[in-house]
């Protein structure tokens, strides 16, 4: 069995991430192939893939399980990666419009990056991805996620 990667703070990835499950979308096979063998190698067992953002949405309106991240690439044919990020924040077609989102991408000019963050992306990593920054962006996207979900919840009212 092979060693998960730690943290820079020497933390393991804990197993309630490991377990959730992934939409990877990127029009490029290689891409595609090189994003999973990191996610393989970091022990996630559901990764979906999509080969835009058409299609990935489609999977969204009907997967019979919700899906905890997605991985988009900005670049594709028939729905880029913009247009598929702000509809999934919009709440088109999708379960969960808060589901955390990192882009991969070989573009990250200011521009860019300004783009999408103001889209409500939870990280970016530019491709090709290096194992330990792509783990660190899943697992900070993933925890903020879940931060964000608790602060959500409603708060038990105090008896006075």
């Amino acid at each position: 069995m092979s060693q998960r990667p730690p943290l820079n703070d020497g933390t393991r990835l804990p197993v309630d991430i490991r377990l959730r499950r992934i939409l990877l979308v990127d029009d490029d096979l290689l891409s595609r192939r090189m994003a999973l063998r990191l996610l393989e190698q970091f022990s996630f067992t559901e990764v979906i893939e999509a080969t835009n953002g058409s299609e990935a949405l489609d999977v969204l309106a009907n997967s019979a399980f919700p899906i905890d991240l997605l991985i988009v690439d900005l670049i594709m044919p028939v729905m880029d990666g913009f247009d598929f990020i702000e509809q999934v924040r919009l709440g088109m077609k999708v379960p969960d419009p808060r589901v955390p989102i990192i882009v991969m991408s070989g573009r990250a000019d200011p521009e860019t990056l300004q783009r999408v963050k103001k889209l409500g992306i939870n990280g970016f990593v530019t491709k090709p991805p290096q194992s330990r920054n792509f783990f660190e962006r899943i697992v900070t996207a993933m925890r903020s996620a879940q931060a964000q979900a608790r602060a959500n919840e409603p708060q038990p009212r105090k008896m006075t």
